[in-house]
């Protein structure tokens, strides 16, 4: 939805008349990471960014709910470390996804979409806050990071 019809109309105004811009900031992080030495930092960008084009905020719900699907299994039975492991690898991802949605707002903004970077600055937050629930590796911080997210 868009809720900013203007500025979204002169963000694709912006788009459509200066292309070098989209194309750098589409390009600039992955030639930075290179330029770091930071080989790694590129192709897991790339794999997220090509992933997030397939993969929508209530799927990235719906996987962190299947991957710690055992979750009250694994306290019940005593496998807290499971758990803790769980927690850590959602955590991951949904910090890696925050990253990229912050990414995506810079990018956003510099097209002149700031309504819609706005929104998606205000998704990383609570993809962040969800992956900081889930780092404390308890049932209680997984539980509530796969409901916050």
């Amino acid at each position: 939805a868009v809720t900013h019809p203007i500025q979204t109309l002169q963000g694709i105004g912006h788009v459509l008349t200066h292309p070098v811009d989209l194309v750098s900031a589409v390009v600039n992080p992955y030639k930075q990471a290179m330029a770091e030495g930071r080989p790694g930092l590129a192709i897991g960008r790339g794999i997220v960014e090509i992933g997030s084009l397939f993969i929508g905020p209530a799927e990235i719900g719906g996987a962190a709910k299947g991957l710690i699907g055992g979750g009250k299994t694994a306290s019940q039975v005593g496998k807290a470390g499971e758990l803790a492991s769980k927690g850590a690898e959602l955590s991951s991802r949904l910090a890696t996804q925050a990253s990229a949605a912050v990414e995506k707002a810079g990018a956003l903004k510099l097209v002149g979409a700031a309504g819609e970077a706005a929104k998606l600055e205000q998704f990383a937050r609570i993809l962040q806050k969800s992956a900081n629930l889930a780092a404390t590796g308890t049932e209680a911080g997984v539980s509530r990071a796969v409901r916050y997210a």
